[in-house]
């Protein structure tokens, strides 16, 4: 059986719903766009999206470990952006992603292996 993996803006959408909602960092929404809001363009949770999406799209539906593996993943993350200090991303970025990290592994696990 093949599973129907969901598209990023999906993945998106779930995390605007469950996690932006109530991030203290939330800006207006982008004009002409009723969905996207200009923070996402800092938000390590968006920043990283892409990325963690395609580790769990590998892995094993039947283990059933996606939220755990996500979170690893996440924590890799933030240590990374905690090392990295060129200026890309906003320095309360790192703290957000640590923030947000179980919300969001949970949120996306269910979102790709419902």
């Amino acid at each position: 059986m093949v599973c129907r993996q969901p598209t990023l803006d999906q993945l998106k959408q779930g995390l605007r719903i469950e996690i932006c909602s109530t991030c203290p960092y939330r800006t207006e929404r982008i004009e002409g766009d009723g969905i996207r809001r200009a923070c996402e363009s800092n938000c390590p949770l968006f920043i990283h999206l892409p990325v963690l999406q395609a580790r769990a799209e590998q892995l094993d539906p039947l283990l059933n470990r996606h939220e755990r593996a996500l979170l690893l993943w996440m924590r890799e993350m933030i240590e990374a952006d905690e090392v990295q200090h060129d200026g890309i991303h906003a320095p309360r970025a790192p703290n957000l992603l640590r923030r947000h990290r179980h919300r969001a592994a949970k949120i996306l696990a269910q979102l790709i292996n419902p």
